[in-house]
């Protein structure tokens, strides 16, 4: 029996890319600075919470890199991940170089080496200062990838239940007293996000248990708990008041959707049509921040506020629709190439989120989307 497809992941994934980019373009940048005054600051009352999206990517990528690692080899798995993040990220990251270049004054674009050390991805363990500053949560992510493949490699997956509320309490308990090391591979501030998605995914597979009520309950509250902490600061970076309220309310939509995802009451609200806008939201993170910032700013008072700041929208969404085509030309090959045709897990279930394209959907798009977080 074929797994269930879960497009409405795509569509959530594509909310919370639009409610980022609309964050920086009439909010962050703009309150730091980094933007002339914006047509748009009237939205900053609603698009001021717009940095949960991230809040969301980490829960849906609890879901979904464990329903790819419950269906794959370790191998398999490995070669997922980075197939998945590395192509488009180093388009990415190479575009966003060469653009500083093309707008910077007296040489001050990039520096090579700062970009070459990007590349990696882990650049900031080496505390080299990012070339976009959405590349953190990147670091993020691998560190729970990385948890999974360790579970995954001691034939730990059996015991996911356990594990992640293990990962849990030790996340607690780090966030009053730092334990050496693993407060740096627990990422206890983001934890809570991934173990609630992970958790959301046994559900769809075993029910909703009272164990899993109390873990889902205990991350929402520790999110909750950590927005009143990081609150304060965010909006003396901003200069505006955030309510808490407002903030977890956002936060506890974010857990319900998922929530109801996971238990199959919005199957009949899935298309496959989303299965494009799902593969268009990692470029989009990656490209919209200094990109857009640049052209924001090179627009500004030459041409109306308003086509200028939906231009630059569309010109990201295309730039990121260009990405998924290149990446989609490219990932099959590179996945050939690195896990063997021989591979016993070469034939394993196709992708978590958003398979099985609409008609819609060209056949680059639907290989980008078939191995998506």
């Amino acid at each position: 029996m074929l797994a269930r497809r879960f497009h409405e992941l795509d569509l959530l994934r594509f909310i919370a890319a639009a409610s980022v980019v609309l964050f920086h373009y009439s909010v962050r940048g703009y309150a730091l600075q980094e933007l002339p005054p914006s047509a748009y600051a009237s939205l900053a009352p609603v698009t001021k919470y717009g940095f949960l999206g991230v809040n969301l990517f980490f829960i849906i990528s609890g879901f979904v890199i464990l329903m790819t690692a419950a269906r794959a080899s370790v191998r398999r798995f490995a070669v997922s991940r980075f197939v998945r993040l590395y192509p488009a990220f180093w388009i990415c990251c190479t575009a966003t170089f060469a653009g500083s270049w093309l707008v910077a004054r007296s040489g001050q674009g990039i520096p090579f080496r700062t970009y070459l050390l990007n590349m990696t991805m882990v650049s900031g363990l080496a505390s080299v200062p990012p070339v976009d500053g959405v590349y953190w949560s990147l670091l993020v992510e691998l560190k729970f990838y990385a948890l999974v493949l360790l579970a995954m490699a001691f034939r730990q997956m059996g015991r996911l239940k356990i594990l992640l509320g293990i990962w849990l309490g030790l996340s607690i308990v780090s966030l009053s007293r730092p334990l050496p090391v693993l407060s740096t591979w627990l990422v206890p501030e983001w934890a809570p996000y991934f173990i609630a998605g992970a958790t959301m995914y046994l559900a769809s597979q075993e029910g909703l248990s009272a164990y899993k009520g109390a873990v889902l309950a205990t991350c929402y509250a520790c999110a909750v708990a950590g927005l009143a902490k990081g609150l304060p600061q965010i909006e003396a970076n901003l200069h505006m008041h955030l309510s808490l309220t407002a903030a977890s309310g956002i936060l506890a939509a974010f857990f319900l959707a998922t929530l109801l995802v996971s238990t199959g009451a919005t199957a009949r609200l899935g298309s496959a049509r989303w299965v494009l806008l799902g593969s268009l939201t990692y470029p989009i993170y990656l490209l919209h921040q200094r990109l857009g910032y640049w052209l924001l700013a090179l627009g500004h008072g030459r041409a109306n506020a308003h086509v200028v700041f939906w231009g630059v929208v569309a010109f990201v969404l295309g730039l990121a629709y260009l990405v998924t085509r290149a990446e989609g030309l490219v990932a099959p090959r590179l996945r050939r190439l690195l896990i063997g045709e021989r591979d016993p897990g070469a034939m394993a279930a196709p992708a978590p989120c958003a398979v099985t394209p609409a008609a819609a959907v060209t056949p680059a798009v639907a290989e980008a989307a078939a191995s998506s977080d």
